[in-house]
């Protein structure tokens, strides 16, 4: 039903999203193609961590799907960032996946967030590999995880005229 009102040809279903997610699990969170058969996926390094069987579950999903042209897909895994706290305690849902890619060819960028931790430069440097030609930059998104979401959240595209 999904791919008929859609009109795709392909659905690749993940599991979970992120422990505490304001946005209750979006997708931009955990996952993004790059390129056609190319996908971004948010890992954790750490298995104590609340979000390590629902990442590692969504990797492996993405790692056994084949996109609309019968492709195994190239997963590109993205570490999470550090866990940071909200004011009340709670746990931010930070993730280096909530980017928004910009423009097509040789004008093309791609802003992704910065935490203002060590796992920065990290996670630009494996985006910047896995999209050749895009010009990565990183935008301070503390406060936009904050309030709820991430770039992509707050860049989401208008229709053409």
């Amino acid at each position: 039903a999904l791919r008929d009102y859609l009109g795709v040809e392909t659905v690749i279903w993940l599991g979970r999203g992120l422990e505490d997610d304001e946005t209750d699990g979006h997708v931009d969170e955990i996952a993004c193609f790059l390129a056609p058969g190319r996908v971004a996926a948010l890992v954790a390094d750490d298995q104590e961590d609340g979000n390590w069987e629902r990442l590692d579950d969504n990797r492996r999903r993405l790692e056994l799907a084949v996109d609309a042209a019968g492709r195994r897909l190239e997963v590109v895994e993205i570490p999470q960032p550090p866990l940071g706290r909200h004011p009340d305690g709670s746990r931010l849902a930070r993730s280096y996946i909530n980017f928004y890619m910009a423009g097509d060819g040789e004008r093309s960028g791609l802003v992704m967030p910065a935490f203002e931790v060590a796992g920065d430069d990290r996670a630009r440097r494996i985006l910047r590999d896995a999209c050749p030609g895009r010009k990565v930059v990183q935008v301070p998104a503390g406060d936009i995880v904050i309030g709820g979401g991430g770039i992509h959240c707050i860049t989401q595209q208008q229709p053409a005229v």
